[in-house]
């Protein structure tokens, strides 16, 4: 007996797709990705920022500090140090402290010695060692076109220094010696050339063609300075100015040539004569 097996196709099962909807879980990993608490945080962050102008005005009303309203009856409570100074000044609070005092210009000293000043300038003796007082004088050194020093026992006591010509007006001039020197005790102005009469030293018609001249004056107890500037003309565009200046130490100098005066030179008054009358008889015996 024959047996036959009959083939029976494989069972195929027939594609059948899901409508159901995916759980609510996986629902809020896709679409909901940010934490509700962060959002409910943002929102309040959010709000806050547009209703600021008007929580911060009920918030600096209620803890802000209060105007102080200025009556009679309010202490005054502002500490000393703060009143503003309503006292009239007088000229000597307002004006300005000189920086340099007047026993000085350009480096060059009162009192000092001719050996300090050797290293700066060639100093040549113009008059006999041992006068009273010897004159040195120097050319050519470091701002100073000519100097003539007086040294008494071997210390200045008097100096005149020419400064070489520039192209500067008197006022610059000036505003310069107030800012190292204050405002001047005196000044004049007038028409002339430096001669070796007024500037010790110079050659007589160098400087010629400074024909004016303006002349200001500073002085304390013991020292005296004397700035002249010799300058070409007023027009402040060509005007060229020569600085001359004369610094002596005016107290001691008074005192020394007081002391140094010969006594023949002193004024003095005749003795009395005695006077007799024409009637009386001589007297021979005291």
């Amino acid at each position: 007996m024959i047996l036959v097996r009959r083939d029976i196709p494989p069972h195929f099962e027939p594609h059948v797709e899901h409508t159901h909807e995916p759980p609510a879980r996986m629902m809020r990993r896709i679409f909901s990705p940010v934490p509700k608490m962060y959002l409910y945080f943002m929102g309040v962050v959010v709000v806050m920022a547009i209703l600021a102008p008007f929580w911060l005005a009920v918030v600096s009303e209620r803890f802000g500090r209060k105007p102080i309203i200025i009556s009679d009856e309010t202490p005054n409570t502002t500490p000393s140090w703060s009143h503003v100074d309503t006292r009239p000044r007088n000229d000597a609070t307002t004006t300005e402290t000189p920086i340099s005092p007047l026993d000085q210009f350009e480096g060059i000293h009162l009192n000092a010695t001719r050996e300090s000043l050797e290293p700066r300038f060639a100093l040549y003796l113009k008059n006999p060692r041992g006068m009273t007082p010897e004159i040195y004088e120097a050319r050519d050194a470091r701002g100073i076109e000519r100097l003539t020093a007086y040294f008494y026992n071997g210390e200045l006591k008097e100096f005149v220094a020419v400064q070489p010509p520039r192209l500067i007006t008197p006022e610059e001039l000036l505003r310069t010696l107030r800012i190292q020197y204050g405002d001047p005790a005196d000044w004049t102005q007038g028409e002339g050339a430096p001669t070796p009469a007024t500037v010790p030293g110079i050659e007589a018609g160098r400087y010629a063609e400074y024909a004016l001249y303006r002349q200001f004056s500073w002085h304390n107890d013991n020292d005296r300075l004397d700035v002249t500037v010799f300058y070409t003309t007023p027009d402040p565009v060509t005007c060229q100015s020569l600085l001359v200046v004369h610094t002596s130490a005016a107290k001691w100098l008074k005192n020394a040539r007081e002391a140094l005066t010969p006594l023949a030179d002193l004024p003095s008054t005749p003795p009395p004569t005695e006077t007799h009358r024409a009637d009386a008889p001589p007297r021979l015996f005291p």
